[in-house]
């Protein structure tokens, strides 16, 4: 996990395996590490017999294993079982016992379209890109079920975007930001479809979306300016992630984006630009 951890016991030969990271578990004290570390990737299904058996038979944790299956049984909340599980190894100290199952707590109150996308978020963010683009794939053609707000579908829209352009799928990208600013309203969604026509060399689309959108002469002036100096400065794949990383940010479930507003990137690029020149 690239860190030492202090074992109270000896490792199992046996580790249980958690498919989200890829990753085997040795010892309860790696398990509370991956559960302090790894929170928004935990589902209600992390509390199953097989980690219960693996603790009781595995790790020998037979009077843990006992209270973790009364409240498998009881369908206690997913916090309430990770609290008892941290409470019972003693690697992490009180408060970030109380942090971490709090974290748990908040994340679990959300909808599941919600709790489903800031999980997803989480993997695009880790540079897991291909699994954040099921997941945003996945819970898309369930939003509408669930009943989400157009909003939040638009955000999901967006960020299935994100994920696109860095696999420089830009068609596919062009739609999923098409579909985003027409349900969430969001200049940042209008600018990276913009910008994705422009990378691609798609002019036909580019002219067609600023006439369908009423793109501002201003905006339209930032964004192709932001794209003629990254053109002129880089290859056309750093290219395209630099203008990835500034038009096409995350947007969280508050609606708030993930790094700097955009007209900060674009003057810090004319800025660079004016320095190399």
């Amino acid at each position: 996990m690239g860190e030492l951890i202090l074992c109270r016991a000896p490792l199992t030969a046996s580790p249980y395996y958690i498919e989200e990271k890829s990753l085997n578990i040795y010892s309860l004290e790696e398990l509370s590490y991956y559960l302090a570390h790894n929170i928004y990737l935990l589902r209600p299904d992390f509390m199953n017999p097989d980690l219960i058996r693996w603790i009781g038979q595995d790790l020998g944790e037979t009077k843990l294993a006992e209270s973790l299956k009364g409240l498998m049984d009881r369908k206690a909340p997913l916090h309430i079982f990770i609290s008892r599980i941290l409470e019972e190894t003693g690697y992490l100290t009180p408060p970030e016992i109380q942090r971490t199952v709090r974290e748990i707590e908040t994340f679990e109150s959300k909808g599941e379209v919600e709790s489903r996308k800031i999980r997803a978020d989480h993997l695009l963010q880790e540079g897991h890109v291909m699994d954040a683009v099921r997941e945003y794939e996945g819970i898309l053609k369930d939003s509408e079920r669930l009943k989400s707000s157009a909003e939040l579908q638009g955000d999901l829209w967006h960020n299935l975007g994100v994920g696109q352009v860095r696999l420089l799928s830009f068609p596919e990208a062009e739609d999923s930001f098409r579909r985003a600013y027409e349900k969430n309203h969001r200049t940042i969604s209008l600018c990276s479809l913009l910008e994705s026509c422009l990378i691609e060399g798609n002019e036909e689309a580019y002219k067609e979306n600023l006439h369908r959108y009423l793109v501002p002469p201003d905006l339209q002036k930032e964004v192709e300016d932001a794209v003629r100096i990254e053109a002129e400065a880089e290859p056309l794949v750093k290219f395209g992630e630099d203008v990835d990383s500034a038009f096409s940010q995350v947007v969280t479930s508050e609606g708030r984006t993930v790094s700097k507003d955009i007209r900060d990137t674009i003057e810090q690029w004319k800025q660079d630009y004016l320095l190399q020149s």
